[in-house]
């Protein structure tokens, strides 16, 4: 996190800053400072700049976005590193001017949501999100029925779920290896057709043009007609939707390496899908898709927890002649019985701007979770004998969500927050991933679980006490299965080939 400067500037003022520079210098600046922090993410070693350490990459996609659609190439000064840093700064400084008016809780909510929403998903592990959407968009029958079968995203984008990624993997890992830019002359076919088989080199190129790369003036436009509001940094970046910008000399410039992983993600895959449906490309709707994605998850997340090995997991119960549904999953043992309930539903915009009051979509899609472990404990209390008896042990609610809901800790949004009628966490997938692998082989999982889960009903929890992160081995598996078939250093060959 930079700190606050004395002075907080207004939008007017930081867009001003931000359009002295020349747009694809600045463009590459940026992804130059983006690629040294994310080979010092994986090499282990600290930054050699103090402060790149101390902000998040998002702050410098939000810098890109605004770039790409405000500035042109009819500047002068000098795109160095403390520039950037200055410009960070000054992004980092905005204010919304509601903060000091009659609405200032409606605005502090507003500035903590975007500021979340900015800065948190770049702290998460870059490759588990790819093995999700692998196991979400795949087709390995551990998690039931495709939501999309392989045949038919070949038909959006050209090429398998697997293929995809591995194109999108390539263009990450050149990124990193080449400083955020790379000449697409790079991309030779003796060096790189090897890497992309089945596929060559030139087809890869042709499905990463198409969905992860634009020319950068299409970029631009794309900006702008989306941003008439010129003070909006907030509302729509190109570079989530095409992490890539393809500037008039041939190079590629990623001014951030996980946004490209970010377009592979669950999320990236499900806008790939909805923009297909929406286009005829494909037949059916979002909401039939959206359905079949949701129970696909429903699924994983059953597999997920099959991994603890000390405890009897019960999956959907019907009850009251077959009327009712149970929550997804009930977790027993002699500790603690959870109640599992998985939720697909995204954060949408307004959430992520912090715009509703009432918290919108996240709110109805919590609201709708707490009801199913409301009456699935109460059937559990009344001895319905369809349920897990009760034992003396406490009832705990965990609701998973497939993407995390970053400002539900804050006080603006949990206060408003509907509630369970037990102590209810709130998990997303990720953080469900890394804390299963501490309970795996662990006799007293459920005293473990137990510390670990919401103590009280006053508010969703969304922290994970005593369990560490931790690597998850289901998708350990799946990378290393995935990842070995990268060609390794001595295989490649020497220069700009990027390698895993």
């Amino acid at each position: 996190m930079v700190s606050r400067r004395e002075r907080e500037l207004s939008p007017r003022e930081v867009r001003q800053r931000v359009r002295r520079y020349p747009r694809d210098k600045l463009l590459r600046g940026i992804g130059r400072l983006t690629a040294s922090a994310a080979r010092s993410r994986h090499d282990g070693s600290a930054p050699d700049n103090g402060w790149i350490a101390a902000i998040q990459e998002g702050y410098l996609l939000l810098l890109a976005g605004l770039c790409v659609t405000r500035c042109n190439n009819d500047r002068s000064p000098p795109v160095t590193e403390n520039a950037i840093g200055e410009l960070v700064n000054d992004l980092y400084a905005l204010r919304d001017p509601g903060i000091d008016g009659p609405e200032q809780g409606a605005a502090l909510q507003r500035e903590l949501s975007r500021m979340m929403y900015v800065q948190m998903p770049f702290q998460n592990e870059p490759w588990p999100p790819l093995m999700r959407t692998l196991c979400l968009y795949g087709d390995d029958p551990r998690f039931g029925e495709p939501a999309l079968g392989d045949n038919r995203w070949q038909d959006i984008v050209g090429v398998p779920m697997d293929q995809f990624l591995r194109i999108g993997f390539l263009m990450y890992v050149a990124a990193i290896q080449n400083d955020g830019a790379i000449d697409r002359a790079v991309f030779d076919p003796e060096r790189f057709d090897p890497i992309v088989a089945p596929l060559n080199i030139a087809e890869a190129l042709a499905v990463a043009d198409e969905w992860l790369t634009k020319p950068v003036a299409e970029l631009a436009a794309a900006g702008r007609a989306h941003s008439p509001n010129e003070d909006d940094f907030w509302g729509y970046n190109p570079f989530f939707e095409y992490p890539i910008a393809l500037l008039p000399d041939g190079n590629y410039v990623m001014p951030s390496p996980l946004a490209v992983l970010q377009r592979l993600s669950p999320q990236g895959a499900f806008f790939i899908v909805r923009d297909a449906i929406e286009n005829g490309q494909i037949d059916g709707t979002i909401r039939s898709f959206s359905d079949a994605l949701g129970t696909r998850f429903e699924r994983y997340i059953g597999e997920q927890l099959k991994q603890m090995q000390h405890i009897t997991l019960h999956p959907e119960i019907t009850y009251n002649k077959g009327q009712n549904r149970s929550v997804d999953y009930i977790i027993e043992t002699p500790q603690v019985l959870v109640l599992v309930e998985a939720k697909s539903t995204p954060p949408d915009a307004a959430t992520r701007a912090g715009i509703d009051l009432d918290a919108g979509t996240m709110g109805q899609t919590l609201e709708k979770a707490c009801t199913q472990i409301t009456r699935s404990a109460e059937q559990i209390q009344q001895g319905n004998p369809r349920f897990p008896k009760q034992h003396g042990q406490p009832v705990r609610g965990l609701i998973v969500t497939r993407e995390q809901f970053y400002n539900l800790p804050t006080a603006f949004i949990g206060n408003i927050m509907p509630s369970a009628s037990v102590p209810t966490s709130v998990w997303s997938s990720q953080i469900l991933e890394q804390a299963i692998p501490n309970l795996i082989d662990e006799v007293d999982c459920g005293s473990r679980l137990l510390e670990a889960l919401a103590d009280d009903t006053d508010t969703l929890d969304t922290t994970v006490g005593s369990l560490p992160p931790r690597p998850n081995p289901l998708l350990g598996d799946l990378w290393e299965r995935w990842h070995l078939t990268w060609p390794q250093p001595d295989e490649a060959a020497e220069g700009d080939c990027p390698h895993s």
